[in-house]
């Protein structure tokens, strides 16, 4: 193990780890290195634990973990990623944990992960992520335990979970979700798979209306998607979450009719006086 931590190291030649070929732990923590080539592991053959947590990094080389065969854990965390480059692990199959907090990430793309077939643990909280693209977790079959929460997340596209059939702990909170009927994937997951959110944290609405504070995985169809078909005809701002449910389900053409009934009573009212 070589560790490096707590430098003011900045920048590192492509030669400087050339002869280490045994080295199975490096560890660079907490310096200020702003970029990695695609040189500077390329000799690592052996290593199997790659700390670069808390530095500035904002650039990283497509083909700078190609070399590493045996890489298991990979710490990125506290950095200045925006984007992953196309292809970045396509040929880092071994790793295991991969640590993404506390970056730029707004978006994940469909193919961010390709070829992370054996990861089991990702960590993607205390970011800005807003959007995560369609498959984005499907390469990753082994995933177990996964964090997005403190992110800027308000939906999850539908099936989004399906292909993590290992998945035990997930953390959805401290995001600003909104509650309406693109929610409802979410919604129906978390009331189908409750023991898998981590430490039992919940996800919590930040809105629309009088429904910010409640716990995602309690609304349901009525809750999610009527009052926001009453707000969109103007008959409410949205319909208050009901205590008593209502086993009578009304759709769009049910409150047009009552809106239409309403302005023809009105009518007839004003009419008579």
């Amino acid at each position: 193990m070589i560790d490096f931590s707590f430098n003011f190291i900045s920048s590192i030649s492509d030669d400087f780890f050339s002869d280490l070929k045994n080295l199975r732990s490096l560890i660079l923590h907490n310096n200020r290195i702003s970029s990695v080539s695609k040189e500077l592991l390329k000799n690592l053959k052996s290593l199997i634990s790659l700390d670069l947590s808390t530095n500035r990094i904002s650039k990283i080389d497509a083909n700078a973990f190609s070399d590493l065969k045996k890489l298991r854990e990979l710490l990125l965390g506290q950095n200045n990623l925006s984007d992953i480059p196309d292809g970045l692990f396509n040929n880092v199959n071994s790793l295991i944990s991969l640590n993404l907090f506390s970056n730029n990430f707004t978006t994940i793309e469909s193919n961010d992960f390709q070829g992370l077939i054996n990861l089991e643990k990702l960590m993607l909280n205390n970011n800005i992520l807003k959007n995560m693209e369609d498959d984005v977790f499907t390469p990753l079959g082994n995933l177990e335990k996964l964090r997005i929460d403190s992110n800027k997340l308000q939906y999850l596209q539908n099936g989004a979970f399906s292909s993590l059939k290992k998945l035990v702990a997930v953390k959805l909170d401290k995001n600003p979700w909104h509650c309406d009927c693109k929610v409802l994937y979410l919604a129906r997951w978390i009331r189908e798979f409750s023991g898998k959110l981590w430490d039992g944290q919940v996800a919590v609405c930040r809105g629309p209306g009088s429904l910010g504070g409640h716990e995602v995985g309690l609304l349901r169809y009525d809750d999610l998607c009527e009052g926001q078909w009453a707000s969109m005809l103007s008959l409410s701002p949205r319909l208050p979450l009901r205590k008593h449910r209502i086993m009578t389900h009304m759709n769009y053409t049910t409150y047009f009719d009552l809106y239409l009934k309403h302005i023809y009573t009105t009518t007839i009212r004003s009419d008579s006086n």
